[in-house]
């Protein structure tokens, strides 16, 4: 029997607390060596829009999984999800389907989880002032989790369209009671920050090195083809190194224009499981600038939606389906 999982009843199953532990979880098994994910193909449909097919087994955790996953940044406009995707777990042991499950949510949910591990591992201890750049869904699930592993008390939020950044400063500070700004521009919202997330659909780079501060932790979230970077070559160059969740899909633009122009190598480009782990030190001292890129993993979509699942088996949520009859 396959276990099929609406996208409301997976939001009554996982929390943001839950999906960071998956992720941390996942990372353990990355950096034992206890992790099988191939290099996921991109079906490209146009320049804005595309497919993606990830796959991964977690052996000690027991999770097999694939993810097929599509991003249309044109739906912004037309008031629909710029990502969907549907995620179905297998048995190990036997092969047979196990769950199918919306997996948008999940997706945003375990996105927002491995940025919330890379500040949690990256950032200073005492950091409190976030910035966001962009102001759609994504960067709500970054606060959601950026929230729960650092004592923020200030953020600044800013997008192109700025009824959209007003309401998400309205509708995110009333909910975490945090203090929150929308900026007038780029500069204003770098300024004085001591984490900086990119997540949007731009293809330019959104970042500038030369405006960041000493200290500053980076996350790089939105873009993932070798076409599109949120974050400029100077805050490369500035950083020295990037920190990834994928050591085998790091053909995304941010750094592969950043290799390109000399600002890092390849040898300084770092997988976050070997931070966890203590194989490579994240911060050096409090000036550091880190920066991490998020490429994306099929392991860290596996280890969610199996704490989902698992959890749906416990409380008998979800519906049954006999695929095979």
């Amino acid at each position: 029997m396959v276990l099929i999982l609406r996208r409301g009843q997976i939001q009554s199953l996982i929390t943001m607390q839950d999906a960071i532990k998956a992720v941390e979880n996942a990372l353990i098994e990355i950096g034992e060596k206890m992790v099988v994910q191939p290099h996921r193909p991109y079906l490209q449909i146009s320049s804005t829009a595309g497919f993606l097919l990830n796959s991964g087994y977690l052996k000690r955790l027991g999770g097999v999984g694939v993810k097929i996953a599509s991003s249309y940044a044109g739906n912004f406009e037309r008031g629909l999800p710029t990502v969907s995707s549907l995620i179905v777990l297998f048995d190990p042991d036997t092969g047979l389907p196990l769950s199918i499950m919306e997996g948008g949510y999940l997706t945003a949910l375990k996105t927002g989880a491995v940025g919330g591990v890379a500040v949690k591992y990256l950032s200073r201890d005492d950091a409190e002032n976030l910035t966001l750049i962009g102001a759609g869904e994504q960067a709500k699930f970054q606060l959601f989790a950026i929230q729960l592993v650092r004592p923020i008390k200030k953020v600044k939020v800013l997008s192109r369209r700025k009824e959209i950044a007003a309401r998400f400063a309205y509708e995110m500070s009333r909910r975490f009671g945090i203090d929150i700004e929308v900026a007038e521009n780029i500069k204003c919202a770098l300024k004085d920050s001591d984490i900086i997330v990119a997540a949007t659909t731009s293809t330019t780079p959104v970042i500038v090195g030369e405006e960041v501060s000493e200290g500053v932790h980076i996350s790089g979230i939105g873009s993932f083809t070798p076409e599109a970077a949120e974050i400029d070559a100077r805050s490369f160059a500035r950083s020295g190194r990037v920190y990834v969740d994928n050591l085998e899909a790091i053909n995304v633009g941010d750094i592969k224009f950043a290799i390109e122009m000399g600002a890092i190598s390849l040898g300084e480009v770092y997988h976050l499981a070997d931070v966890m782990s203590g194989r490579v030190v994240g911060r050096k001292g409090r000036s550091d600038i880190t920066i991490f890129k998020s490429v994306g993993g099929a392991a860290y979509d596996v280890a969610v939606a199996l704490q989902t699942y698992r959890k749906a088996r416990e409380t008998g949520v979800g519906i049954e389906f006999d695929l095979l009859s």
